[in-house]
């Protein structure tokens, strides 16, 4: 069957390690009591860049792990392989 999760070359594990890098750090913050506001109030210009850069890269990641699983993509990695 074409499409199942796992057909991919890169296998379902591609994107997991990366983005639990990008996440846990801001995640461990709230976990330990930190807040968002008291965060933002004393976040530089820098800060939100860096923020603002993280969250695209785990868009970008999660976005080209779903498109990976689609059929036309293991389609065209059986053409090049």
């Amino acid at each position: 069957m074409e499409g199942r999760v796992g057909d991919s070359p890169a296998g379902p594990g591609l994107g997991v390690l990366g983005t639990a890098s990008m996440v846990l750090q801001p995640l461990g913050h709230l976990l330990d009591g930190g807040s968002l506001q008291a965060a933002a109030a004393q976040a530089g210009a820098h800060d939100w860049l860096f923020g603002a850069s993280r969250a695209v890269h785990v868009a970008a990641v999660l976005t080209a792990v779903v498109l990976m699983f689609r059929p036309a993509s293991n389609a065209y990695f059986r053409r090049t392989a």
